[in-house]
């Protein structure tokens, strides 16, 4: 997704692109697995758009999502 421009990005979007839910993610950011969200306010936080396209394409590459 080289043509896109980094951003940041919510949750829900997350999880759409990723195929996986909330507790999932949470397990995996907590094992040191999947990249972890930034702070964007006092209560919301978001992911680096570059972050996730590296994730979805390492466990493509895998063969493992």
């Amino acid at each position: 997704m080289a043509d896109q421009h980094r951003s940041l990005i919510r949750k829900r979007t997350v999880l759409s692109r990723v195929g996986l839910g909330n507790t999932s993610i949470y397990k995996r950011i907590k094992e040191g697995t999947f990249p972890k969200p930034v702070p964007i306010g006092d209560r919301a936080v978001a992911w680096d758009s570059e972050a996730i396209d590296r994730w979805i394409e390492n466990k493509i590459s895998e063969g493992t999502l």
